[in-house]
Order: structure tokens, then sequence, then C-alpha cells
């Protein structure tokens, strides 16, 4: 077992206990990614909501962030996809996006899918899920 402290808005210190075997390394790492957090806590306050599905199988979210930048969740509800596929979305059917280019940055791996992009492509296993930060190019 593992004691953790948590700080609340109303900064009152309370004390969590849980069974550091009940968690996953993914949720491990999903808790420590701090790109993925900043989403999450963004300023703007911006609830994310889902648009049009642009392949089936698959839901695609947005979030308009504070500093102008999109973040992009995809996510693959299809058993049937093997052993992954390759979604490719254009930056232009993104909401909230205002312009026709943009630089995407892989929010769980922090790499750069590139700058200046009209399309991106990210790759989804069966069940898989991709978290995106959009900016618009100048």
């Amino acid at each position: 077992m593992c004691v953790c402290v948590c700080v609340c808005a109303r900064v009152c210190a309370r004390v969590c206990v849980c069974l550091c075997a009940d968690v996953c390394i993914t949720s491990l790492c999903t808790f420590r990614c701090s790109q993925v957090i900043a989403v999450n806590q963004d300023a703007l306050g911006v609830q994310g909501k889902a648009f049009q599905s642009l392949s089936p199988g698959y839901t695609w979210w947005y979030r308009p962030l504070s500093d102008g930048s999109t973040a992009v969740a995809i996510v693959s509800q299809d058993p049937h996809s093997g052993s992954g596929v390759d979604i490719v979305t254009a930056v232009a059917d993104i909401p909230n996006m205002t312009t026709a280019t943009a630089s995407v940055v892989d929010l769980w791996t922090g790499a750069l899918l590139g700058e200046a992009l009209t399309s991106f492509t990210v790759s989804l296993s069966p069940f898989g899920s991709a978290l995106l930060k959009v900016h618009p190019s100048a």
C-alpha cells in the first residue's frame, strides 16, 4: 500500500490510500505526463466536445486551449482493426482551427508530428487512442 498526500482546490490537505498493485504502468505514465495534465487543467476551462466522426468506429474530441491551440483526442471503438489502422485527419476539419495548417504534437509521447501540416496521420490499435495538441500556423 502507498499513501499519497493530495491538496484540493480549497487548500485542505487530505490523504488518499491506494493499492499500488492496482495501478497499471499506463495509468502511472498518464498521471505523470505534464503535457496531458496541462490540457486537463488549462486556464481557458472550456469543456471538450465531440465532433463529426470522420471514420466509422472512431470518435474525435476537441478542446480549445488558452494558448490558441486545440487539444484533439481520437478514440478507437473498432475491435476489428486488426493490428491497427492509420487515421488521417485534415486540420481544416478540426473545430476552432483558424488556419488550414498547423503544428501537431503527440501528447502521449511528446513527439512533434510536423509543422505547417494540412493533415496528419496517427496509428491506432484496436480500442486505442491518440491525444494531440494542434497549434495553428502563423
